[in-house]
């Protein structure tokens, strides 16, 4: 009984080991968050004023340079936008499992001190009780590896769609093998001297070219998705290197040199990464937009019309 004791406060002590951590790194990754979008806020500011600033140069290279300067910006301000979304996502899961954490960690402290209790008075009527809410507190699903299952999450969607393309590839094939098969029987028909040969081929011709049809149509379907899903799949590799970034540096960030966040700043960084999120898609047309207007300049620049 006494090793049961023992056993139950240990467990109790896993628990808000675990919570302890948990905080700990909810903290940085709030702290993380508030730290990317102050960054991001403030890049996208230059970025701006670079760029308002270029449209009334008058010297053509002066301002190839001014704009590429401030389209620079304005890609490391919507990176620090992402990573600031992403690390206060995280940051709320990681409170979710901390708070859940704490609560088994007192629910274990108190049931263990329940069962020391029992065992004293020697009421196995208490000791059966205590025991069984015991296993029922390790029992109960906790959230895992919150950062461990973000990056999985990236690399499952990555595979999902790495799988749609390899379909639509093999889809391709299948409809270059089915047009060399039906040119195969139209050069047979066109050789042999068999009436009865030549229908027989020209029936089967018919059937391929029908299937061919069905094949061809599914194929343009299939590539238009690839398409998508190749664009998906190159914006998951980089959101998956900006996360994985960003985990690292919750995992191995200092909470105090960081900052913890009060009550008032995080609910002042909730406004501001939900404005931060709708920014992103603006900000990222916007940078394709001055890429446009720097390769049209920059093709003007060096081809020998500007002096």
């Amino acid at each position: 009984n006494d090793e049961l004791v023992k056993m139950a406060y240990k467990d109790a002590e896993e628990f808000e080991k675990e919570a302890k951590e948990s905080t700990t790194q909810t903290e940085i990754a709030y702290a993380i968050a508030n730290q990317r979008n102050s960054l991001a806020t403030e890049k996208a500011k230059e970025a701006d004023i670079i760029l308002s600033e270029a449209q009334v140069m008058d010297n053509e290279r002066d301002k190839l340079n001014a704009l590429k300067n401030g389209n620079n910006l304005r890609l490391e301000s919507t990176e620090l936008a992402k990573e600031a979304v992403m690390a206060y996502n995280l940051a709320n899961k990681l409170k979710e499992r901390s708070d859940n954490l704490t609560a088994q960690s007192q629910q274990a402290f108190e049931v263990a001190l329940q069962l020391d209790n029992a065992i004293s008075s020697k009421s196995q009527t208490e000791i059966d009780d205590a025991y069984a809410k015991i296993q029922g507190i390790l029992s109960t699903e906790s959230k895992g590896d919150i950062l461990a299952e973000a990056i999985e999450d990236y690399d499952e969607k990555k595979r999902a769609s790495e799988k749609q393309i390899q379909k639509a590839i093999k889809l391709t094939e299948e409809v270059t093998v089915l047009d060399k098969d039906i040119s195969s029987l139209l050069g047979r028909v066109e050789i042999t001297k068999d009436k009865e040969e030549k229908a027989l081929l020209l029936v089967d011709v018919a059937e391929m070219e029908e299937q061919l049809v069905v094949l061809r149509t599914e194929e343009k379907q299939a590539m238009d998705s690839a398409k998508k899903l190749q664009a998906e799949t190159d914006a998951l590799e980089e959101e998956g290197e900006l996360m994985s970034d960003v985990i690292k540096d919750i995992k191995y960030g200092d909470a105090e040199e960081l900052g913890r966040l009060s009550v008032e700043d995080k609910q002042k960084l909730a406004g501001e990464i939900t404005t931060t999120e709708s920014a992103i898609v603006t900000s990222e047309a916007a940078a394709i937009s001055e890429q446009e207007e720097i390769a049209e300049l920059k093709e003007f620049v060096t081809s020998g019309k500007y002096e």
